[in-house]
């Protein structure tokens, strides 16, 4: 996990806000969330439950776990 101020990649794939006003992108070089102020970027390398850097679909479910694709 690394914070910046800018998204890791400009080509947005996915997006979706939950329920908590975060912004989460998906791109094709990882995950991306966005508070307000700064971007806090996921990738696989940095985190096994992410299989694969390139995220095309998001998805919330009613209990607020959110989903990557």
């Amino acid at each position: 996990m690394s914070k910046s101020v800018w998204l890791y990649q400009n080509s947005v794939l996915a997006i979706l806000q939950t329920i908590n006003k975060y912004l989460w992108m998906g791109t094709e070089r990882g995950l991306s969330r966005f508070d307000g102020v700064n971007f806090t970027n996921y990738i696989s390398a940095e985190h096994k439950n992410i299989r694969n850097n390139r995220v095309t679909t998001l998805l919330v479910d009613k209990q607020g776990t959110l989903y990557s694709g």
